[in-house]
């Protein structure tokens, strides 16, 4: 309930950032509860507001969620598709290197 006020403040403030956390977190939400479906459409709604305002960092680690759970339901293609793209999307930062790093 609390993502979902948060949803609605962050629509009425145009917060594209906000919205996309909102979304990447309750991707989360949905991926714990293994409901795979729902978890994917938040992840896809996250990656769309981080690229609207720019934040190269957080769709980074909706791109990783994703790959996760792919990866969880043996979607090879798709998984390595979205590590791909997190990858890319994390070499755009300035700070890739220490984060390639700490991944491994």
């Amino acid at each position: 309930i609390k993502i979902t006020k948060s949803i609605l403040i962050n629509k009425s403030q145009n917060d594209q950032n906000g919205l996309g956390r909102d979304y990447n977190t309750l991707g989360i939400t949905y991926y714990n509860n293994e409901q795979f479906d729902k978890a994917i459409e938040c992840y896809y709604k996250a990656i769309k507001y981080f690229e609207i305002s720019k934040n190269e960092i957080d769709k980074t680690a909706a791109y990783s969620n994703l790959g996760m759970i792919y990866g969880v339901l043996k979607d090879t293609s798709n998984a390595v598709n979205s590590f791909k793209k997190a990858f890319n999307e994390t070499r755009k930062t300035t700070n890739y290197k220490r984060q390639i790093i700490a991944a491994y």
